[in-house]
């Protein structure tokens, strides 16, 4: 589905149990970070510097790979408890004050 703008992203996510990003031209992949925070599976295609990003478990090698992912974890009813586990690596990886700090210590360094 491809929705407009929305002002309420969390009513929005209650339907959703699983984003994907097909692209590797996007500049931020947001929405693969916003799904997991509110329940929903997230998955994409492999690109350059992607497995600095996201954990190698949403990480697919082709559309094929993503769909059977997708639909082995639909099968085990999985997808929320694969969200959870995504949402802990963001919040430990992305912590506000390891961001800060990372910020800081480059321009220290530059």
């Amino acid at each position: 589905s491809f929705h407009g703008f929305l002002d309420n992203i969390q009513e929005f996510y209650k339907g959703v149990d699983c984003v994907i990003s097909v692209s590797d031209d996007e500049s931020f992949h947001l929405t693969l970070i916003d799904g997991p925070q509110f329940g929903a599976g997230a998955y994409t295609l492999n690109w350059q510097g992607a497995e600095k990003i996201y954990p190698k478990s949403m990480i697919c090698e082709s559309v094929e790979e993503m769909s059977s992912n997708i639909f082995t974890r639909h099968q085990q009813s999985s997808m929320f408890d694969f969200s959870r586990q995504q949402n802990s690596f963001f919040m430990e990886r992305y912590q506000r004050e390891k961001v800060a700090l990372s910020i800081l210590s480059t321009f220290k360094s530059g």
